[in-house]
């Protein structure tokens, strides 16, 4: 699942993202022939040398040509690229499942009202993001490519001068040959294609909607039979998609997908392939329009029963009963922990784009749109001027043109220890500073729900040498060198050594848990940092040789802003080991932690804490950040 950031940054120029071409203007051809014809200057069917300046990356077969076959089949790929996109984001942004945007929903596309009565149908909206590229064509090549560099800029959030990942997110209309990287030249090519599919003066207008009316029902309602063999398949893993595309709306606002997608495999793990009773039909009950069925399905292992409730030809309510569904939760945080599958990851990314909505709004200074988005029963507990000191602190810490990146998610235990909190941490980066705002999020049902906010400066360090949390605070030592430019924690104290290379190394083994910690800074002649995917490409290549293991997992990790990675390792002589590689220009700090002790719980509180402690030399002085607390309990 593909993290979706719900961002409007301000444009700010980079002169130098593409080279200057002949002056030509895009306002005159309407149609995909005739923008050919305008760049095919000697009109020989064939664009090269500077008449593909704009548009190389449509050279399918690579001979340095680009014929009219191969553009008109871009551009056509183009149009059905906008179509899909445009209307997933718009599913995206329809957080309520209501049919329209609305409120918050809206935050960066005000554009789309196009007849100002702040609903936006879907009609409406693809109307407004077709009005909008018709702009561009009354730019001329050097104004477009000027937008390009600006748009391009705030999109590139770690400036390694591709977008990818989170980059993504609201511009996969730009990834032209779908490889989830899009470099600058890729990124100019879609706007210009943009040109040809858009509306501009002198073309149609688009059609403003009227406030469109209530959704309609389905076009082919559910009966209670194939609602629950709908159930049955998404159990089986056919597509837990299409179960939720039969909801009744009302409901969909009730379910998060990762919850249910989660809830469907924890069924699967639990009971394995499930079918309905052989030779019998659905048994069901009418009560005031909606249809109920209780079906004891089949199961590979114990028993489960299956409840579905079907309103208006949609589900209203399902629920599955047995003791394996009891431990959902349980097992749910237990998963969250471990990051079993990547379920950690998913829950982050899908949560994310709330997370990001409410702090758009914050940075709006749509404080009341934020509060909104709390769980009502926090608001009337804590109250409003809580949550406005957290909106406070977050505005002056970070101040204007905010980029937002997702950092990290965690799980937050009880006193009984317990599953009770996901915390989801975003780093919000501005012209004033760099703050860590940290949503907290209960699960309520199959909907997690925003119960508490912080925001602190990202280089806060801690002022004494203490151990990280969840680590016995004993023998643990912090290590900070303004001459090598860095700080981190170790149970101990390490040897610094330097080779003739002038690469510094931090040492430190240790007998319980029996580990080895070590910090190594490499100088290199190039900017690393600069291409973080060839970087990372290399270390994926020499890293089982050199420790003789295999890959398992690979996580973000950036610092302040630059590049990171963390790498887990199985290696052949039962060993763990957990890296974190670190670009910062020309230097790549490179954390690693080797054990024989290959349970979570040493990796949780022994290795995660070393791989997460690293920080800038110097700390800034700073107040006491503002947390909303977690609801009374």
């Amino acid at each position: 699942m593909n993290l979706r950031l719900r961002m409007r940054a301000a444009w700010i120029g980079r002169s130098s993202l593409v080279s200057a071409t002949a002056l030509l203007l895009l306002a005159a051809p309407a149609a995909a022939q005739d923008l050919f014809r305008h760049l095919d200057a000697n009109e020989d069917e064939v664009l090269s040398g500077k008449e593909a300046a704009l548009v190389k990356p449509l050279d399918a077969d690579g001979d340095g040509e680009i014929s009219r076959s191969e553009f008109d089949t871009a551009v056509a790929e183009h149009r059905r690229r906008l179509d899909r996109v445009d209307q997933a984001l718009f599913t995206v942004r329809d957080g309520n499942e209501d049919g329209r945007l609305s409120g918050t929903e809206l935050s960066g596309y005000e554009f789309t009202d196009l007849n100002g009565d702040k609903r936006v149908p879907l009609e409406e909206f693809l109307a407004g993001l077709r009005q909008q590229r018709g702009d561009l064509k009354k730019l001329n090549v050097d104004e477009l490519r000027e937008e390009a560099v600006r748009r391009f800029k705030a999109l590139d959030q770690n400036e390694d001068g591709r977008l990818s990942g989170t980059e993504l997110a609201d511009g996969t209309t730009f990834d032209l040959n779908g490889d989830r990287r899009v470099p600058a030249d890729e990124f100019l090519t879609a706007m210009v294609l943009d040109t040809v599919t858009a509306v501009s003066e002198g073309s149609p207008p688009a059609p403003v909607p009227a406030p469109a009316p209530a959704p309609a029902p389905p076009s082919a309602p559910l009966t209670i039979d194939s609602a629950v063999t709908t159930v049955v398949e998404a159990v089986n893993g056919k597509s837990s998609t299409a179960m939720y595309a039969g909801f009744l709306p009302e409901l969909r606002g009730l379910v998060d997908e990762p919850m249910l997608r989660y809830t469907l495999e924890h069924i699967a793990r639990s009971h394995g392939k499930i079918a309905l009773p052989r030779g019998k039909g659905i048994e069901s009950s009418e009560v005031d329009g909606t249809v109920t069925a209780s079906v004891p399905v089949q199961c590979a292992r114990g028993k489960l029963t299956l409840r579905v409730g079907l309103t208006r030809g949609a589900i209203s309510s399902f629920s599955f009963e047995s003791p394996q569904v009891d431990q959902l939760n349980d097992r749910l945080f237990l998963d969250l922990q471990e990051n079993s599958d990547g379920v950690l990851k998913r829950f982050a990314e899908f949560y994310s784009v709330p997370c990001q909505q409410m702090i758009r709004s914050v940075l709006a200074k749509q404080g009341d749109d934020a509060f909104a988005m709390i769980h009502p029963e926090i608001q009337q507990s804590i109250g409003r001027e809580a949550f406005q000191g957290v909106f406070d602190y977050l505005l002056q810490g970070v101040g204007r043109d905010a980029a937002i990146t997702l950092e990290a998610a965690a799980v937050e235990l009880d006193a009984n220890k317990k599953g009770e909190f996901l915390s989801v941490t975003h780093l919000v980066k501005g012209s004033a500073g760099t703050q860590a705002v940290t949503h907290k999020l209960q699960f309520i049902g199959l909907k997690a729900h925003f119960v508490g906010l912080s925001s602190k400066p990202f280089e806060a360090a801690p002022t004494t040498t203490s151990a990280p949390a969840g680590v016995p605070a004993k023998g643990w030592k912090v290590v900070s060198s303004v001459e090598d430019g860095l700080r981190f924690s170790m149970p101990g104290d390490p040897t610094r050594s330097v080779d003739e290379g002038g690469h510094i190394l931090y040492r430190l083994d240790t007998q319980t848990p029996s580990a080895l910690y070590s910090v190594h800074i490499l100088k290199f002649d190039d900017n690393i940092e600069g291409d973080p995917k060839g970087f990372f490409e290399g270390l994926d290549g020499s890293l089982p040789d050199s420790f003789q293991g295999k890959i398992v997992d690979t996580d973000p990790a950036n610092w302040n802003g630059h590049p990171g990675r963390v790498t887990m390792m199985n290696l052949k002589d039962g060993r763990v080991m957990v890296r974190r590689d670190i670009l910062v220009g020309k230097v790549v700090y490179a954390m690693q932690w080797l054990t024989s002790d290959t349970s979570k719980g040493t990796q949780k509180s022994f290795g995660l804490p070393f791989i997460e402690s690293f920080g800038a030399p110097e700390e800034k002085a700073s107040k006491p950040e503002p947390e909303v607390p977690p609801p009374p309990r």
